[in-house]
This record gives structure tokens, C-alpha cells and sequence, in this order.
């Protein structure tokens, strides 16, 4: 068992850091003359809306794709017909203590149509030439009917060819009783299928907060899977974790919580991200989760105002950026700093993770820096203790990248995924372009950024009160990315509104359309 690493940083921070070229040629993009590959409207449903969708490939059938997405009933069509689900309706949820907190009116259909808020899966055995739907709104976890809800869903193949998909499972609540309830139960749902993603297992729950839940396989070992999830401060949502009021409270301790499976039933006690000193608790308030070679990581960043929890995590000054790794199911950390230039940059808006399935401690973390207008990628090799780069990737360096992912193939590929604001500047997304660079060589050299988006996607309706709350638009969280290095493929999925309702959109790209500069 590691202990955590007191691995002395201050050298790092002192060190001259001179911030490289952009990658790719100094900020100039890629976009062929003629699209080699094809854009398709995976979902192709205006009476549903689609959004946040992720990708994954099956390592033992690289045919056989599949596609997670947030779907929603609360559509035009829907608006326009005045059909009662559609109907909005003021809410209120209440905080540990009881105190009111008003909140923006929300589509009736949410909390009391089974199936108006779900997730969609898109299941290809051809690479992504045609699609077939996976209905899954029907499934419940054993004992909960009255959780209806599911949302914001990670995907995972395991070594051999598994597929796990997770989701927030969500019981609203009635909004309209006397009084008014809120998430009465609420938790994070597993399903299982062993078909390539047409038929699935009844959703198991997983025992970690609902909200922002990530998840990840070791594709390089064994059939383990990992969840993250939960807010990064304290939460009502805790003590509902397994949709029972009377479960266990993890929400005394606002933070991210971890949890391991070999089989998506049977779930190890949920661990913190987080930790606590004599000078206080220190809370994650954003993480992923990937695991290569039986260890799992996870990074994060602090503010220049965190003194005593960059203290705590990497033994040295603030701001900082965090890498950890765990190899007991998280009692206990490896902890580093990443050598993030922040007098040169600003402090980060973003960190992403990936890890390498073909390689023992190999890493990248890559940090989007406060103006959004480009990513620093930097590699480990040894499980954090040394870092190279940054490489830094732009297309845009005056418009803003938002909504990144970042993905390793099983061969050692890295792929990057975001959108680019081609409107007003942040906070407003819309009309947005998509785009992805690749590194072949594991992140010290990236592509040429490649548009994947054939036109702007067009902005939704305006005045939507419901798209307008952030965390339950559906178009807030990234698209996604997987690569086939064998095939030497980079797919890519995200949502689109040029159908007229937001819509699953997936391009498959061959390695040859991409440009490296030489």
C-alpha cells in the first residue's frame, strides 16, 4: 500500500517555464477541402431532444459502437401542442436545514411521466453506418419505481466487451403537493448489457451521491469499474445515494466520492476525493476518473485563494493543479502537483484526464487555462512523480474552446474533442462549431486541429426558461470522443440544433484526414 507522496514541488514552481507553439501550427486549424468522412444525425427524432452524448467502442468488436445520450421529451413539439408534460411549473427544493430555495419552473413531464427525462443509447455493428435505439426508460432500480429520472450518463466497455453505462437516477419529487417536495431519492444508476448494447440489466445503484457522474474501465487489466460522482460541497442529495432517505449520510462532507465494481451489482464503500487536515476539509468540486494498469487517478485544481488545501495536496504554495492515484480503492492517495505555468497563463478554468491502457503509469492531464482560448497538455510516465510538456493545442486563440474531452485509445492514441464559440464570448455557447486534434505519439505532438462540424450548429429557441437553467439543458456537458487505433479511426459525437430540435450528431474520421505537421 502507497502512502502520499510528500515529494518536495517548490523546484517546479520556480522553474522557467517558456509556453510552447501552439500545436499544429502556431493556432492555424485543419479543414479538408472535401469531407472524407460523413456527418449523420445518429438519433434523428425531432420528438425527442438529445444532448451530452458520449461515445465507446468494444475492444473485442471494433464494428459494434455505442452512443449515451441526455433525452428529453421537452421538445417544440411538445411546447407548441400544449401538452401538459410540457407544461412549466415553479419549483422549490430545500436545503439539510430545511430553509426554501426557488428555483426556475421545470417541464411537469420531469418528475411525473416515467420516460420524459431519460437516456438514449445508439447501438451500431457496422462502425457507425447505421444505428439502432436502445429503450432503457423503462428500467427501474429493484425496490425505487418512483425513481423516473436519468441524466448525464458515463459509458464503458470492459476488456471483455461488457458495456456499462451510468447515470444520475433521479425521483424529483412532486412539485406540486403541499408542501412541495424535492429529490426525494436520488442516486447513481449502473445498467449492464452483454449484447454490445441492445438489451440491458435492471439499474443497480452504486451508493455515491447523484450529480456529475463520471466513470471509466482499466481496459489494459481486468473487467473493474469506476464511478465518481457527487457535489463538491454539502448536499441534500447524499443521504439518498442508495434512493433510501435513511441511507448512509455522505453528505456531512461535501466532496466527490469513489466507488470500484468487478460486475455493476456489488459496489466497495464509497472513498473521498478529497481529505481533511487540522486546518480544515478540502472538498473536490470537479474530477473525472481513468484507471490504467490497476491504478485509478484523478486530477483537479485550486485557486490562488487555497492556500491551506494546496498545502494539504501537494505540500506547496497556491494555486495549484492536483494528480492522484490510488491502488486501494481510495483509502489512501499518491499525490502531485502538475507543473502548470500559472503566471504565464492564468489559472486554470478546466483539468482533464486520460490514461493510457497501453502503458504502466502513463498520464495526460490537460488544463484549459481562464481566457478558454487553449489547452495544456502535459504527460506523466511514472504515475505523477515527473511531467513533460505542456504541448498546447488551439484552433482559435481569440474565440473560446469550451465543453473539452479528452480520451486514449487502447493503443496509446490521445484525442481531444471541445467546441468553439463562433458568437458572443462566454457564457453564451451558441452558435458553437466542433472540433478534435489527435497525438500519435501520446501527447508531445498533436494534429492539426480538424473541424469535424460541417455547419455552426444553429441556436436553440430563445426565451426557454427550462433550456436556460444550466446543469438540465442537456448542451452544458461536452461531446464525446473515442478512437479505434487499429482501425485508425477517431469517432466523434455531440449535440447539434441545425435539425430544428437538438440532435445526436457522429463523425467517424480516418487518421489520413488529419494533418501533422512534419
Amino acid at each position: 500500500m502507497r502512502c502520499i507522496s510528500k515529494t518536495v514541488v517548490a523546484i517546479v514552481l520556480v522553474m522557467a517555464f517558456t509556453v510552447p507553439a501552439l500545436a499544429g501550427g502556431k493556432g492555424h486549424h485543419w479543414t479538408p477541402k472535401k469531407f472524407k468522412s460523413e456527418v449523420v444525425n445518429v438519433s434523428n427524432d425531432l420528438t425527442r431532444r438529445f444532448g451530452m452524448p458520449l461515445i465507446a467502442v468494444n475492444p473485442t468488436n471494433p464494428n459494434n459502437i455505442v452512443i449515451v445520450a441526455v433525452d428529453s421529451g421537452y421538445t417544440l413539439g411538445c411546447q407548441d401542442a400544449n401538452d401538459p408534460d410540457c407544461e412549466l411549473i415553479p419549483r422549490v427544493m430545500f436545503t439539510p436545514t430545511g430553509a426554501p430555495i426557488p428555483l426556475p419552473p421545470a417541464p411537469r413531464g420531469v418528475y411525473a411521466t416515467p420516460g420524459f427525462a431519460t437516456i438514449g443509447i445508439f447501438v451500431s455493428f457496422d462502425r457507425g453506418k447505421t444505428w439502432t435505439k436502445s429503450d432503457v426508460s423503462g428500467l427501474y432500480p429493484a425496490g425505487h419505481p418512483e425513481i423516473i429520472s436519468k441524466g448525464e450518463s458515463p459509458i464503458m466497455f470492459t476488456p471483455d466487451g461488457t458495456l456499462y453505462i451510468g447515470f444520475n437516477a433521479l425521483n424529483w419529487g412532486d412539485w406540486e403537493a403541499d408542501p412541495p417536495t424535492f429529490l426525494p431519492s436520488a442516486g447513481i444508476g449502473i445498467i449492464k448489457s452483454i449484447d454490445g448494447g441492445l438489451t440491458w440489466s435492471d439499474p443497480v445503484l452504486t451508493g455515491t451521491p447523484a450529480d456529475f457522474p463520471y466513470g471509466c474501465s482499466d481496459l489494459s487489466m481486468d473487467d473493474m469499474i469506476y464511478v465518481v460522482s457527487g457535489l463538491g460541497a454539502p448536499s441534500f442529495l447524499g443521504p439518498r445515494s442508495t434512493g433510501d432517505p435513511d441511507s448512509p449520510i455522505l453528505s456531512t462532507v461535501g466532496d466527490r466520492w469513489l466507488v470500484f465494481s468487478d460486475d455493476g451489482v456489488n459496489w466497495t464503500e464509497p472513498q473521498r476525493l478529497g481529505g481533511s487536515d487540522e486546518n480544515g476539509s478540502y472538498s473536490i468540486r470537479y474530477s473525472d476518473v481513468q484507471a490504467t494498469h490497476g491504478e485509478v487517478a484523478t486530477a483537479f485544481s485550486w485557486t490562488s485563494v487555497d492556500e491551506n488545501a494546496c498545502q494539504y495536496f501537494v505540500d506547496g504554495p497556491a494555486p495549484c493543479v492536483v494528480f492522484q492515484t490510488t491502488t486501494d480503492v481510495g483509502y489512501t492517495w499518491n499525490r502531485h502537483r502538475v507543473p502548470y505555468p500559472f503566471e504565464v497563463p492564468g489559472e486554470p478554468n478546466m483539468v482533464l484526464l486520460a490514461a493510457d491502457p497501453s502503458m504502466e503509469g502513463h498520464f495526460a492531464v490537460a488544463v484549459m487555462n481562464t481566457d478558454k482560448a487553449r489547452f495544456f497538455v502535459y504527460q506523466t510516465h511514472d504515475s505523477g512523480n515527473t511531467w513533460s510538456g505542456p504541448t498546447t493545442v488551439a484552433a482559435h486563440p481569440t474565440k473560446t474552446h469550451f465543453f473539452p474531452n479528452m480520451k486514449y485509445s487502447p493503443e496509446g492514441v490521445l484525442g481531444l474533442i471541445w467546441r468553439i464559440n463562433e458568437g458572443d464570448i462566454y457564457p453564451a455557447v451558441e452558435p458553437y462549431s466542433i472540433w478534435t486534434a489527435i497525438s500519435l505519439d501520446g501527447g508531445t505532438t498533436f494534429s492539426e486541429p480538424l473541424e469535424v462540424s460541417k455547419t455552426d450548429s444553429s441556436p436553440p429557441p430563445p426565451g426557454d426558461i427550462w433550456l436556460d437553467w444550466d446543469g438540465h439543458s442537456g448542451d452544458h456537458g461536452p461531446g464525446g470522443i473515442a478512437i479505434d487505433g487499429h482501425a485508425r479511426r477517431v469517432y466523434v459525437v455531440w449535440g447539434d440544433w441545425s435539425p430544428g430540435e437538438r440532435a445526436v450528431f457522429f463523425r467517424a474520421i480516418k487518421f489520413s484526414e488529419f494533418r501533422f505537421n512534419r
